[in-house]
């Protein structure tokens, strides 16, 4: 269930995004896959793009 509140807030589920969330939820992982309604859950945000690692090919 977690992963659809993720894909639904984010739009996927990729790029660690899973991982961000439960970082920033300790212990949502114990709750178990299905979620108990009322359960919060703080979605960070990810907007800012890790900055890709680039080689000089030539020069």
């Amino acid at each position: 269930m977690l992963d659809q509140v993720i894909a639904a807030h984010y739009g996927d589920t990729n790029g660690g995004k899973v991982d961000a969330v439960l970082a920033a939820n300790p212990g949502l992982a114990g709750l178990g896959v299905v979620l108990e309604p009322g359960v919060r859950i703080l979605l960070p945000d990810l907007s800012e793009a890790q900055p890709a690692e680039t080689e000089q090919l030539w020069g």
